[in-house]
Formats: C-alpha cells, sequence, structure tokens
C-alpha cells in the first residue's frame, strides 16, 4: 500500500519554469513500500516514475551504472538514452536516474536529463560534461542535501 508523495520537485532550464527545452531535474521523495516503484522500473518491471507529474521516461539504452557518496548520501546512478516527454512534447533525451538511500522510511529517487541533439552511435557519444558525466553529477548533486 503506497502512502503517497512526500515532496516533489522539476527544475528546468525555462525562465516559466513549467516546461523544459535542454535540461531539467525532477525529485521525488515518498514513504518507502514494500515494492519500490524506482527499483521495479530500473529492473526492467515497466511502469512509469513520473505518471503523478504527467511526464513520461522511456528508457532505451542502458549506458552505465555507478554508485557515489556525495554529503553522506548514498546515491546509485544510472544513465540512460531514451526519451522524455508530456502530453505535448516529447525530447529524445541523455539522463541519469538516481535512487538515493538515506537512513529513515522514505524513497528517493531523482531523474537528471538534457536534449540528445542527435542520434550519434553509443561508441561515438561524448559524454563529458553532460548528465552521464560522472564529475557533473557529483557537481550538481553537491548541492543537495537531501538526507538532513
Amino acid at each position: 500500500m503506497s502512502l503517497g508523495v512526500v515532496r516533489t520537485a522539476l527544475l528546468t532550464d525555462n525562465a516559466d519554469g513549467t516546461t523544459y527545452d535542454k535540461r531539467g531535474f525532477v525529485y521525488n521523495e515518498s514513504f518507502r513500500t514494500s515494492t519500490s516503484k524506482v527499483e521495479n522500473y530500473l529492473a526492467g518491471k515497466g511502469g512509469n516514475l513520473l505518471d503523478e507529474m504527467e511526464y513520461r521516461i522511456r528508457s532505451d539504452e542502458n549506458l552505465r551504472d555507478s554508485t557515489l557518496e556525495i554529503n553522506g548520501q548514498n546515491i546509485h546512478y544510472y544513465v540512460r538514452r531514451g526519451e522524455i516527454a508530456t502530453s505535448d512534447i516529447a525530447m529524445p533525451a541523455l539522463m541519469t536516474l538516481m535512487t538515493i538511500r538515506c537512513p529513515d522510511d522514505r524513497e528517493r529517487w531523482a531523474v537528471w536529463f538534457q536534449r540528445e541533439p542527435a542520434a550519434t552511435p553509443t561508441a561515438q557519444l561524448d559524454i563529458a560534461g553532460s548528465v552521464g558525466d560522472e564529475k557533473a553529477i557529483k557537481e550538481f548533486l553537491g548541492y543537495l542535501k537531501v538526507c538532513q
């Protein structure tokens, strides 16, 4: 049984803050349940992480995954290619899906995404400075302290 969302945030690169064009960040925090929505999604069991927000994620290709510790937060991240969409906008995207572990009863996850300009073959894809670059992930998440 799900008890509902505690916090959700959507940050975009547009001044109106309601849509996205180049980059965006979605953060979600909810009470932990016996079945983790984000873990099911990342395990390929389907579903949509952003259905409460009327956004859709389609993950086509897993580029890599790893773990980090930032500000005492244990973060497992997955860099993927796919698509981010709303009811009227869809864009090919490079995205980093993250689970953030804290010592409490809440499930936290985030998606940091950016428009992928062209269908670049994986072997030629340069993610330096992008949302999939570990250095950029560390810098960006260094500002967040969600476990406090």
